[in-house]
């Protein structure tokens, strides 16, 4: 959502920016994630859409179309990001407190079918899933949710378990060619083996399927908080 914000802006920007007598446009955001790839995503697009350590770019299309809309408006004017802290400015908590509201009171509007399989995460864990730090090691992991990346490489979103908890925690993500994340079905238990490149984890091999109650130690179909 961060990123279709920028997009809009720059569609903003392509429509009126000549009329407004600027040569200069700040498009302000508080996401590393956006300002920290704006440049990158022209190195990108050179890349095969794969990062400097090889990694299957996500958002391919989002940033695909902020680039035919910056090539447009082709430095007239010039457009920038600039990055600022959550709540740093009156502007900011605004934004801010518009898009909480906007989450406590949805439209439930169908806006039909949403690519990407989804299931359920445990121990009600509200962080969003972080890059696996990938080390060559095997991971027992519970699978929530995959994404198509590109053709042939799914993103796959996973709990990994804690022996010491005997439960599923912490959310991460790597990634996995479709004949391997065609395997890993969404709800169920793996012990899987990565590569060693934490900029680019990959899951290699699915090594076993395993029984989630025996983990656990709870029944057989017990519901799991909901992600």
């Amino acid at each position: 959502m961060e990123l279709r914000a920028c997009l809009f802006a720059h569609e903003w920007v392509l429509e009126q920016g000549r009329g407004i007598g600027v040569q200069r446009v700040q498009v302000v955001t508080d996401s590393n994630y956006v300002h920290e790839n704006y440049n990158r995503a022209i190195r990108w697009s050179g890349s095969d859409w794969c990062s400097a350590y090889g990694r299957k770019v996500g958002n391919v299309d989002l940033w695909k179309a902020l680039l035919r809309l910056r090539r447009k408006i082709s430095g007239r004017p010039r457009v920038e990001t600039v990055k600022v802290d959550r709540r740093s400015s009156q502007i900011a908590k605004a934004v801010d407190n518009g898009a909480k509201l906007a989450a406590r009171h949805p439209t439930y509007t169908d806006d039909g079918f949403k690519p990407g399989k989804i299931g359920r995460t445990r121990n009600r864990d509200r962080r969003a899933a972080r890059r696996y730090p990938a080390a060559g090691e095997s991971l027992i992991i519970l699978v929530y949710k995959m994404e198509v990346v590109s053709r042939g490489t799914q993103n796959i979103r996973f709990q990994t378990y804690s022996e010491d908890k005997r439960d599923f925690f912490e959310k991460f993500s790597a990634q996995a060619d479709d004949v391997i994340a065609n395997s890993l079905h969404r709800g169920n238990v793996f012990l899987v083996r990565l590569n060693d490149i934490p900029q680019n984890p990959r899951i290699l091999e699915i090594l076993a399927a395993m029984d989630k109650s025996e983990l656990i130690g709870e029944p057989a179909g017990t519901v799991s908080e909901e992600d």
